[in-house]
């Protein structure tokens, strides 16, 4: 019977735990917990194998992916550090069945590859070694995903932060019995009362001027001031945007007035300006023809 002293930092546990399961015996190596002997024969090499491959593919993926989000973010919690994990290594495997030809884990061909020659003449196998070496690229791509749902995570979470800071403020105001009408498009926001006449706020204009050093005034952020200020009994949306970017102004309208807000279903303002939108844009489109050549090139 031939001996594989396997060696790995990573999801030693889970390894051992397949190795069983597909009947080799197994023995720990060392109290250092990151080596595993296991006996096999030739006839349940291919056994061994397919038991590596869908541990380094998964278990040890997961364990690489999870201590690369530790060094790159000690300050997060346990439970934040596995939820990114489990992020980026979803975000990892998404992107491999995406651009996979030949099956998502054909690029641990070259890692089993390696490794054969090693299983039957040395007497320790360094999975980490063999990963970092002939899986650069796939670990690479894992960093990049670490990375982006990094800073994903961070951006949810401080637009969490946010929201929470908004609904502490409208908390903070008497609630008026009034019911508010915001109006939002692709490139306006604004406020009506429940008889249609615009409503402003001098004052709050005038310090958001002062707040923007000169800058012009957001009117999504003036408009946030206006409703916090007036904290309305009931607060309509009627939104038209089409592109809106995430977190996008609706949204946050419903996460900080919660049950005050409501979508209108469908009125005659809504149906006007998606109407007026719609001919800005047939415009907007027949003007930039216009000015093309007919091979789409401008003359």
């Amino acid at each position: 019977m031939r001996i594989a002293d396997l060696t790995s930092e990573f999801a030693t546990d889970a390894l051992e735990r397949k190795l069983k399961g597909g009947g080799f015996p197994v023995q720990r190596a060392d109290s250092s917990q990151i080596r595993i002997q296991a006996g096999w024969d030739e006839g349940q090499f291919a056994a061994l194998q397919a038991i590596l491959r869908l541990f380094l593919g998964t278990d040890w993926m997961f364990q690489y992916i999870t201590r690369r989000v530790l060094q790159t973010a000690p300050y997060l919690g346990e439970r934040e550090r596995e939820y990114v994990a489990l992020l980026a290594l979803h975000a990892w495997r998404k992107g491999l069945e995406d651009e996979a030809e030949s099956g998502a884990a054909a690029w641990l061909d070259p890692v089993l590859e390696a490794a054969t020659p090693l299983l039957w003449r040395e007497d320790r196998v360094h999975l980490d070694g063999l990963m970092r070496f002939r899986a650069r690229e796939q670990l690479t791509r894992a960093d990049e995903a670490v990375a982006s749902m990094l800073e994903q995570f961070l951006a949810d979470r401080e637009y969490e932060e946010f929201v929470a800071m908004l609904r502490y403020m409208l908390d903070s105001q008497p609630e008026s019995p009034q019911t508010l009408h915001v109006y939002c498009t692709d490139t306006k926001v604004w406020i009506c009362d429940a008889a249609g006449n615009l409503v402003q706020d001098a004052e709050i204009r005038q310090a958001a001027e002062v707040a923007s050093e000169g800058e012009a005034v957001d009117p999504e952020d003036l408009a946030m001031s206006i409703l916090i200020t007036r904290a309305p009994h009931v607060l309509v949306i009627h939104d038209t945007t089409t592109m809106a970017p995430w977190p996008s102004f609706v949204e946050t309208l419903e996460r900080v007035f919660l049950d005050r807000a409501r979508r209108c279903p469908g009125c005659d303002n809504c149906r006007e300006l998606r109407r007026m939108q719609a001919v800005q844009w047939l415009a907007r489109t027949s003007n930039h023809a216009s000015k093309q050549g007919p091979d789409g090139r401008r003359p």
